[in-house]
Formats: C-alpha cells, sequence, structure tokens
C-alpha cells in the first residue's frame, strides 16, 4: 500500500478545482484523477505551524501544543514550531512506523530531526 500525500500550505481546493477544470495545472489534475483531494479545517490558531501539525498528527492544537511561531522548551531554549521536538502528538508517519511499516517523509514541517527509527525523514531546515 502507497499512501502519498501532499501539502501545499494556503492552496484554496474550490480555486484549485476550478483552475485544473479549465485545464490549468496538468500535474495536480493528474493528482487529483487518480487520487482523492481533499480540504482540512484549520485549528485555531490560524498560523501555518499550527495547521501543518494538526494535518501531520490529528491532533488539535491543544493536543500537538503548537500554538505560535516558536516554543519555549522547559530549558527556556527557544525553538522554531517547525521543529519536531515541540510537536506533543505522533505524527502519521510515527503511527505508520509503529504499525509495521516505513515512510518517506520529504520537507515537511515539524519533521526533524527524525523521531523515527527506520522511516524516512529528508530535510535540512530546522
Amino acid at each position: 500500500m502507497t499512501l502519498f500525500l501532499l501539502g501545499i500550505d494556503q492552496q484554496i481546493l474550490p480555486l484549485t478545482l476550478k483552475m485544473v477544470s479549465e485545464g490549468g495545472l496538468p500535474s495536480l489534475e493528474k493528482l487529483i484523477r487518480e487520487g482523492t483531494p481533499n480540504q482540512i479545517l484549520c485549528s485555531f490558531p490560524l498560523w501555518t505551524p499550527t495547521n501543518w501539525a494538526t494535518a501531520s498528527t490529528g491532533a488539535d492544537s491543544g493536543t500537538h501544543g503548537l500554538f505560535a511561531w516558536q516554543v519555549k522548551m522547559p530549558s527556556g531554549q527557544m525553538l522554531s514550531s517547525f521543529h519536531s521536538n515541540v510537536v506533543n502528538a505522533e505524527t502519521i508517519w510515527e503511527a505508520a512506523e509503529r504499525a509495521g511499516l516505513k515512510s518517506a517523509v520529504i520537507h515537511y514541517p515539524a519533521s526533524m530531526p527524525a523521531r523515527t527509527k527506520v522511516s524516512f525523514i529528508v530535510d535540512d531546515d530546522i
């Protein structure tokens, strides 16, 4: 089984579908035709890191703990909300690994440093 999740920040699905129906965005058109396009509901506060964490964990901000662009750690250190150590919930790739599956995660916010053992997490920006 292969699952491919493509996240595009601030992409508006109805507008995307309209552009695809008019012949634009041929690469996205193929992905939509062969897959299932969906739009997620925002988690409050309406910040980019909050909602990337919500999409990857299925948890709301009260559970995953991201409310801002930076998080103050118990040590007093400030970390970017795109650092995996600030996410307090299990991600979909961590759950997949726990179930015996391997994942490949490419440039997904808060995926690095990797918290997995056998999955592939590729990113150079934490």
